[in-house]
């Protein structure tokens, strides 16, 4: 798969997260991740988005900059949608459970 795509996969998964995410806190669950837990409490379901996606912003620059000069970035990429899709598939079950 071509390392473009699948950082747009990324992308897409990790917005998914960010919904999912206000939608199982809406529900009454919460967030498990300190950082981000941190963010919600001082801005609400909008707090939810900066700490999701600047990393993946960051990672968007590496793949679209040094990602020739470091083939394991792309490779990382695998293993970042993988991680990704597993935690929006869990927060399905989780949502539909609740």
């Amino acid at each position: 798969m071509d390392k473009r795509l699948l950082f747009w996969l990324v992308v897409v998964l990790n917005l998914t997260d960010c919904v999912m995410t206000t939608l199982i806190i809406g529900a009454g669950g919460y967030e498990a991740n300190p950082v981000v837990d941190m963010f919600l409490v001082r801005f609400g379901a909008v707090g939810v988005v900066f700490p999701k996606l600047l990393p993946i912003m960051v990672l968007g620059v590496l793949v679209y900059t040094v990602s020739e000069k470091y083939p394991l970035l792309t490779k990382g990429l695998y293993l970042v949608s993988g991680v990704y899709a597993t935690l929006v598939l869990y927060q399905v079950g989780l949502f539909l459970g609740a």
